[in-house]
């Protein structure tokens, strides 16, 4: 396993001088973790559930860029299990490493892949979705590459919608798949209250006890249900908490066939204090 202790980043820290915005981790691994975060105007909840007791194959990283003025995520998950893979993953997350200063969702994934392929690693493939958060602009920007696409959470319009491309295209191949992939870079502005949520695609990929897939759309029917369950004003976890009963009960037990991981990002009024989010009426 690997990790890196979790710090708090006070929402609305000022901006470092330099044009170069320079981040730093503030959590990362692939082990059991549940772990609340306020960095550069969110409120940040991520769960991380492994299958395996000593670790998983999702990496994730969260990193906080230019003092709070813009906040980093990515969620990664490598195809298969045992001692390959583990190998890997300590491979991918060095890379990570290297990159943290990347602040360019599609750049990060098109340096990853390109490495991937380039150091000849077992056919064991990534997917991976990167963010960024810049809250001056309230935009969240990011790229894909065969990750569950993100779902956003409208504190106006009190619903769930998947966040869809603004066209067609061929691009997001999963690392190591094609030396020559293309990844493009998608922005969704969020308002004030507003929630975007980022899963691994183990969540989807979950089968119920007569073999029926979960997918996409049942992920977005659990949200759409937990939010109504939870009060108004409720805050991540009690979100996330009905969110994993509902879960649970469609798999039917709590140990889970493969690694998932969840991050929720909410968006958080000017002054940087969670408030109750407006009343379903």
């Amino acid at each position: 396993m690997f990790q890196t202790p979790p710090f708090d980043f006070s929402p609305g820290a000022a901006p470092q001088k330099s044009s170069a915005l320079k981040c730093v981790e503030i959590l990362s691994g692939n082990d059991l973790r549940t772990e609340v975060i306020f960095l550069g105007g969110l409120e940040v909840l991520l769960v991380a559930r492994p299958a395996g007791t000593g670790g998983g194959g999702d990496i994730y990283c969260v990193h906080s860029c230019g003092h709070g003025a813009l906040a980093k995520f990515v969620l990664l998950d490598l195809t298969g299990r045992g001692q390959a893979r583990d190998a890997v993953a300590r491979t991918v997350h060095a890379l990570l490493h290297r990159q943290t200063d990347e602040t360019r969702p599609a750049q990060l994934l098109d340096y990853l892949n390109q490495r991937y392929n380039d150091l000849a690693l077992p056919a064991i493939y990534a997917t991976l979705i990167s963010a960024v958060c810049e809250p001056g602009r309230s935009e969240f920007r990011f790229a894909n590459a065969g990750q569950p696409r993100p779902l956003h959470w409208s504190a106006k319009q009190h619903g769930w919608t998947t966040v869809t491309p603004a066209e067609e295209s061929d691009c997001g191949l999963p690392l190591g798949v094609e030396d020559a992939a293309c990844y493009t870079e998608e922005s969704i502005v969020l308002g004030v209250g507003d929630i975007l949520f980022l899963s691994s695609d183990g969540l989807s990929d979950t089968r119920d006890q007569i073999d029926k897939f979960l997918e996409p759309e049942g992920v977005l029917r659990f949200l759409e249900g937990s939010t109504t369950e939870v009060r108004p004003g409720f805050t991540l976890v009690e979100l996330a908490a009905a969110f994993l009963r509902r879960f649970e009960e469609f798999h039917g037990v709590k140990r889970f066939e493969d690694d998932i991981t969840l991050l929720w990002a909410r968006r958080l009024p000017t002054n940087g204090i969670p408030g109750a989010l407006p009343d379903r009426t």
